[in-house]
């Protein structure tokens, strides 16, 4: 049985596109807790860095991701 990791990502995007992209994309991987603050949990490391680089891929340069390890 896998243990599934729990992760919080929290974004500032200013624009309402970047907004509901990322926000949909998080959606399908976890819960909102805020606007723009989600708790993930995912099955395997590998997931989480492809959902990173995914996410990463869908910013401009300004806008920021930051992800925190839930225990």
């Amino acid at each position: 049985m896998d243990l599934l990791r729990w992760d919080l990502v929290c974004f500032d995007i200013g624009d309402d596109r970047g907004r509901t992209r990322v926000g949909k994309r998080l959606l399908r991987h976890g819960n909102r807790v805020q606007e723009s603050v989600f708790e993930l949990a995912l099955a395997n490391p590998a997931e989480f860095e492809r959902l990173k680089r995914d996410l990463r891929k869908l910013l401009e340069e300004e806008q920021e991701l930051r992800f925190y390890r839930l225990c």
